[in-house]
């Protein structure tokens, strides 16, 4: 894609979901507070960072955590959850 022939008013959007993809610094939050996806992510311990559809995972990684002795936690992002998208 030539980023040049955007209009400079066009919103431009990338999924990027490999591991080692930078995070995206999203606001998120709910009515009485809000953070950044970036407060999610101490550089102590991996996070997994996903919308309700990757609820799965977050037993995935209490398995990788308790069998394999790593620091790693998940964070679901979506209503009724620690954290909503904002926008």
């Amino acid at each position: 894609m030539d980023l040049k022939d955007r209009s400079q008013h066009e919103t431009l959007s990338f999924t990027i979901h490999h591991p080692g993809s930078h995070l995206p610094h999203v606001r998120v939050g709910d009515a009485t507070r809000q953070a950044a996806t970036l407060d999610f992510a101490p550089y102590t311990t991996f996070t997994l960072i996903t919308g309700t559809a990757g609820e799965a995972y977050a037993s995935v990684t209490d398995k990788v955590r308790d069998d394999l002795n790593v620091s790693v936690s998940t964070v679901i992002i979506g209503p009724g959850r620690e954290a909503t998208d904002i926008y």
